[in-house]
């Protein structure tokens, strides 16, 4: 029951997981080879990858029973500042 659940949270469309890269692929087969600019593929990994941290705080938070909306919103904001290259 674990592994079915893991396989289905690994098939959702973020980028860092198989079904944003099944995803991307999906895209490159419709536009008939062309691949997606290199500053989109980066900007929708970089939103999947805060996606993915956001929920996996979210659950943290949850496990650990902190109080609060700052304990969790802080570590986010941590992550949102990403310096731009």
């Amino acid at each position: 029951l674990i592994s079915l659940a893991i396989a289905i949270v690994n098939l959702l469309p973020l980028l860092p997981l198989d079904g944003g890269h099944l995803t991307f692929g999906l895209i490159e087969f419709i536009r008939r080879g062309r691949p997606v600019p290199r500053d989109v593929y980066e900007r929708i990994s970089l939103v999947g990858l805060v996606l993915i941290m956001s929920l996996f705080l979210i659950g943290l938070n949850n496990d650990l029973g902190l109080k609060g909306a700052s304990s969790g919103a802080a570590l986010v904001l941590v992550f949102l500042a990403i310096p731009k290259s």
